[in-house]
């Protein structure tokens, strides 16, 4: 799995070990609906200057991220929050900017799973 560092797979195991096959690869099908139009809305409150609206996304994907075992999306959702409250929109940007990839990559892992479950 290329890349396995973008997600705490013992995290995602545990919440595999407690649900029902079918239901776990339909938890990671609905997730990968939202999770990267998530970080996208993140981005498009960015770029139009809309701090409240990209703190309430980033706030949500902490709380997502956090659940699915993505560590560092958690995390820099959680700084991209914070920057946005501050205000601080050069940080907020420059933690998107770490932000983006980081999902991606963890979204590589959640499809890569799903199609296994």
């Amino acid at each position: 799995m290329r890349d396995a560092a973008a997600v705490d797979l013992g995290q995602l195991e545990a919440l595999r070990a407690v649900i029902a096959p079918t239901a776990f690869s339909e938890q990671l099908s609905l997730l990968l609906q939202t999770f990267m139009p998530g970080v996208e809305r993140i981005g498009q409150h960015l770029s139009t200057g809309n701090l409240a609206a990209t703190a309430k996304e980033a706030h949500d994907l902490v709380s997502v991220a956090g659940n699915y075992g993505a560590v560092k999306v958690s995390k820099l959702a959680r700084q991209l929050e914070h920057a946005c409250k501050k205000p601080d929109p050069l940080k907020a940007a420059n933690c998107y900017i770490e932000l983006r990839p980081a999902a991606e990559s963890a979204a590589n892992v959640f499809e890569e799973i799903r199609r296994r479950a």
